[in-house]
């Protein structure tokens, strides 16, 4: 299901084994924590900030979201609902719109980094869904942290306990073989009642461990 990875991650915080979505909130407000989750077509992230004094409660969170999560059927569907109804608002403007068929033409409406997905499809999630697509993409493997500020020895010692708790087990690739890059030169879509048009304009260009890519960055940010 396309939405069965964002969906997952976006879950982890409406509920564990142990804490309630609520209580979770009422947890991160009183002890200063700030946490998010986002992700992209390659990683799933999650961040979290906090005093080095709370850093254990900050990491028994974690531990809670990351492996012992609930994914309550009832509570998915609000968040599914919710989804939808912003998908939807967010296609009706004309830049967000743009952006996907952008997208669609540099890769191809087949390729992951080209699709994208009718909102009526989050009415097809259930929390089963969910919980395998846990159990085989939320293991050790291809999973590390990023630690950045007053880390001490101790610190890492307890982010690595954590680390080693999480489920250890090969997962075979879903998409082991990507699909053929079909460009198209022009596309585009008819909005007589749009207020503004949106244009985006681009080609494919090197990877990031190229030589001029930081460049390139700055010779992006001067002409925006």
């Amino acid at each position: 299901h396309p939405f069965e990875a964002s969906s997952t991650l976006n879950m982890l915080s409406e509920g564990t084994q142990k804490y309630s979505a609520e209580e979770l909130a009422e947890i991160q407000d009183y002890y200063g924590l700030n946490y998010e989750a986002s992700m992209d077509r390659d990683y799933s992230v999650i961040s979290v900030c906090t005093l080095p004094k709370f850093l254990d409660k900050a990491l028994e969170l974690i531990e809670q979201m990351v492996i012992y999560p609930k994914f309550d059927q009832s509570d998915l569907d609000r968040y599914a609902a919710k989804r939808k109804q912003q998908i939807q608002i967010r296609r009706q403007k004309g830049a967000f719109r743009a952006q996907e068929l952008f997208a669609e033409a540099l890769f191809g409406k087949n390729h992951p980094y080209g699709c994208s997905y009718e909102a009526e499809l989050y009415d097809k999630l259930n929390s089963e869904m969910l919980v395998e697509f846990h159990r085989r993409h939320y293991i050790a493997q291809e999973c590390f942290a990023v630690c950045s500020g007053n880390v001490k020895p101790e610190h890492t010692t307890h982010i690595l306990e954590l680390l080693n708790k999480i489920p250890s087990h090969r997962c075979a690739a879903e998409h082991s073989v990507m699909p053929e890059i079909v460009q198209t030169k022009l596309l585009t879509e008819s909005r007589p009642e749009a207020l503004q048009s949106a244009i985006r304009m681009g080609r494919m260009l090197f990877t990031r461990n190229h030589s001029d890519f930081n460049g390139m960055q700055i010779v992006s940010t001067i002409l925006g």
